[in-house]
């Protein structure tokens, strides 16, 4: 088991039971290197057409709007323990 999966595993178990569970995407998804640069794999290692792949990357990427309110919670020093709490 690799090192990223560990620590996935680790905040798996902070996530309230019943919560989505967090998963690392397949590692043919979004690629700008090795064999899979320019395909259209989705999260899930589905290779999916242009359109359809379109599609998933606005489901799939974080919005503008996600990338402001993550940086507004690790603008506190404590942000780790603060979600921890929650």
């Amino acid at each position: 088991m690799g090192e990223s999966q560990k620590l996935i595993d680790q905040l798996n178990q902070l996530i309230a039971e019943g919560q989505p569970r967090l998963r690392a995407p397949d590692l043919k998804f979004n690629r700008s290197i090795g064999d899979q640069v320019g395909k259209t794999y989705s999260v899930n290692g589905e290779l999916l057409s242009a359109q359809a792949y379109q599609q998933h990357l606005l489901e799939a990427l974080p919005t503008p709007q996600d990338e402001m309110v993550l940086a507004e919670i690790i603008k506190g020093k404590d942000w780790v323990s603060q979600m921890q709490m929650n």
